[in-house]
């Protein structure tokens, strides 16, 4: 039994390794930003939790993560057809991801009171033109 949950796991993780590209500081910070928001969101609501709106909410995160994992098997497909695209492109989809949670978190800190700091305020600006001039995308108008 042991050998077969060792079994269970290994495999679980080679596949997780191929669909995901493996496990970057990307994906980390992904991670601990979705349940931060996850949280924060739960806490700056005006309405009470439901099991309703808690499901829709991780069904987003859900979807942010298969497009990450889309994003890497186009990725692959690419680079089995001989086309070297340099950066993989689930790492762009993170970093988009990334810069979404953290405007999420940005504006659930601040329905709680707390303004986001001007360092990370910084980061996103940043993160904001890399992604302008990179892929030629306009931030959102306000």
């Amino acid at each position: 039994m042991d050998q077969l949950v060792k079994n269970v796991i290994a495999g679980v993780s080679s596949i997780f390794t191929y669909v995901f590209g493996g496990w970057s500081i990307l994906l980390t910070t992904l991670f601990v930003l979705n349940l931060l928001d996850f949280i924060l969101g739960i806490l700056s609501s005006e309405e009470e939790p439901n099991s309703k709106r808690l499901t829709e909410g991780g069904t987003k995160k859900g979807i942010m993560w298969m497009w990450i994992l889309v994003a890497n098997l186009v990725y692959l497909v690419l680079q089995y057809l001989g086309y070297d695209i340099g950066v993989s492109i689930a790492n762009w989809v993170a970093l988009y991801y990334i810069l979404t949670e953290i405007i999420s978190l940005e504006e659930n800190s601040a329905k709680l009171g707390s303004p986001i700091p001007q360092p990370v305020s910084f980061l996103i600006n940043k993160v904001k033109q890399i992604l302008e001039t990179k892929f030629k995308v306009e931030g959102e108008k306000k």
